[in-house]
């Protein structure tokens, strides 16, 4: 996976942040998945440190799941972002 942002090494990291990165309505990266909540051809649901980011579209896969995070690959029609119980209102 390569995002196009290179981070300084120096810099501090806030570990409760994630990086996305839409590349031409076709791949999405994730960088700071903490896991895969729900998957079909036509929605997967990533859950992050703080939210949950629904990925909408047609023919949705991922790959190289790991880590450092994960990819997305279809054709992508919306991307949402939903609250988690414990973050409060």
């Amino acid at each position: 996976m390569k995002f196009i942002k290179n981070f300084n090494r120096d810099e501090k990291i806030d570990y409760g942040k994630s990086d996305i990165q839409i590349l031409d309505c076709k791949d999405v990266l994730v960088e700071g998945c903490n896991g895969i909540i729900e998957y079909d051809n036509n929605l997967i649901v990533l859950s992050l440190s703080k939210k949950n980011v629904h990925i909408m579209g047609f023919d949705l896969q991922f790959f190289n799941y790991s880590h450092d995070g994960i990819e997305v690959s279809g054709d992508i029609r919306s991307i949402s972002f939903e609250k988690k119980e414990s973050e409060g209102k």
